[in-house]
């Protein structure tokens, strides 16, 4: 909702700066016609999950159908994330996301 609304500002409390930064400029490319985004089906699966010092890294596969506009279309992405462990009030941020076009 928030990327179809374009709030950055409700983006921006789950994203590092820098994929702020790069989400920023991706929604640009769209300007005001983008048409919203319906989730259809979605699955997830984590894929990969790490530790390294004192930050928590996982990495988690989406797979399903969403639809824009009249089309429905599947997708496919992974969304890294990592996590602060020794912050007790700290919480999961997305740091990267890849998709399979």
């Amino acid at each position: 909702k928030a990327w179809d609304d374009n709030d950055f500002n409700a983006i921006l409390d789950y994203v590092s700066p820098e994929l702020y930064n790069l989400l920023v400029e991706e929604r640009a490319k769209h300007g005001d016609n983008k048409p919203r985004t319906e989730v259809i089906s979605l699955m997830v699966e984590l894929v990969r999950g790490e530790f390294i010092g004192s930050t928590a890294s996982i990495s988690l596969a989406f797979s399903g159908w969403i639809k824009e506009s009249d089309q429905t279309t599947d997708t496919s992405e992974i969304w890294h994330l990592e996590k602060n462990m020794s912050d007790a009030n700290g919480n999961w941020t997305i740091v990267g996301i890849q998709q399979d076009n």
